[in-house]
C-alpha cells in the first residue's frame, strides 16, 4: 500500500447565536452568523486513524491556529503548505474574470467582494471557479490527491453566464 498526501478541505460548521448588550441578560436584535472550526480535529482524526494517508492543510485555511491544539498523533500525519504561489497563481489566472463582475478580491484575507447587482448564482459559480483553480495548483505543484467534482466543474466554468 502506498502512502497518500491528500488535501484537506475546509469544512465550517456554523454558528448563530444572539449578540448581549450588556452583561445583563437584555439582548439586542442583532444576530451574529459564525463559522466554527472547533469540530475539525474530529473530522481529521476520521481520515488519519486509518494510518494511510496524510492531510494537507495550506496555510491559508481558518483552522491553522488549532493545529496547535491537536494531539502529537494527529500532528505527525499533518502537513502545512504555504500556498501563497497557489493564491497568486488563482489571482491573475482569474483577474479578467473578476474585472468583468468588477469583483475584488481581498489579497490578505483572499476573499471575494461582490457587487450588490451580481446575482447569487453568479457569485457561487465564480467563488467555485477560484477555489477549484486553487485546489488544482495545489494538487499539480505538490503533488497532492485532490478532489475534484469534474461534472460539477465543467457545468461551472462552461455555464458561468447563465
Amino acid at each position: 500500500m502506498t502512502h497518500n498526501n491528500i488535501l484537506y478541505e475546509t469544512i465550517p460548521v456554523a454558528r448563530m447565536g444572539v449578540r448581549k448588550n450588556s452583561d445583563k441578560v437584555k439582548f439586542s436584535n442583532e444576530v451574529v452568523v459564525a463559522t466554527d472550526y472547533s469540530c475539525f480535529a474530529y473530522m481529521l482524526e476520521e481520515y488519519i486513524s486509518y494510518g494511510v494517508t496524510s492531510n494537507v492543510l495550506p496555510g491559508s485555511a481558518p483552522e491553522i491556529p488549532f493545529v496547535k491544539q491537536l494531539p502529537e498523533l494527529l500532528t505527525k500525519r499533518l502537513k502545512i503548505l504555504d500556498d501563497q504561489n497557489e493564491i497568486e497563481a488563482v489571482a491573475r489566472i482569474l483577474f479578467g474574470l473578476r474585472r468583468e463582475f468588477n469583483i475584488e478580491l481581498d489579497e490578505e484575507n483572499n476573499s471575494l467582494s461582490f457587487p450588490k447587482d451580481v446575482s447569487p448564482t453568479i457569485r457561487n459559480r465564480i467563488s467555485q471557479i477560484h477555489l477549484d483553480v486553487k485546489r488544482l495548483a495545489l494538487g499539480f505543484n505538490h503533488g497532492l490527491n485532490v478532489e475534484l467534482n469534474t461534472v460539477n466543474s465543467a457545468n461551472t466554468f462552461g455555464n458561468s453566464g447563465k
